[in-house]
């Protein structure tokens, strides 16, 4: 029997400077995909002109974001879970794609930190 799990997703930003309405971040709110399946979030991110984005990071929470708990994905270190790949890049999309999903990711929030 197929299983679907929910993920929500949640985006927060680290703004350099203060908030700044010029920053933001698109993906879906919530999806279902089949357990064992290959998942894809679609994201996307804008910035001020002349700033440059230097870290992308994916994690459970926004405590682990802030933290030194391991991240899904992150930019600046290649040892975060393979089960997780960033599509993206450091200009304007953040798409991750999620391998062969558990149990576990069901109800999942992941947050997009960018940097």
């Amino acid at each position: 029997m197929l299983k679907a799990l929910g993920v929500e997703g949640l985006s927060w930003l680290t703004r350099p400077l203060g908030v700044d309405p010029d920053w933001h971040v698109e993906h879906p709110d919530s999806f279902c995909v089949v357990e064992g399946s290959t998942a894809i979030i679609p994201c996307s991110f804008t910035h001020p002109a002349g700033l440059r984005v230097n870290r992308v990071v994916w994690c459970p929470n926004h405590e682990i974001c802030q933290g030194t708990t391991p991240n899904v994905y992150d930019s600046s270190n290649v040892r975060a879970d393979s089960r997780f790949l960033y599509l993206g890049d450091l200009v304007r999309n953040c798409t991750l794609k999620i391998i062969k999903t558990v149990k576990q990711d069901a109800a999942t929030l992941l947050y997009s930190n960018i940097i």
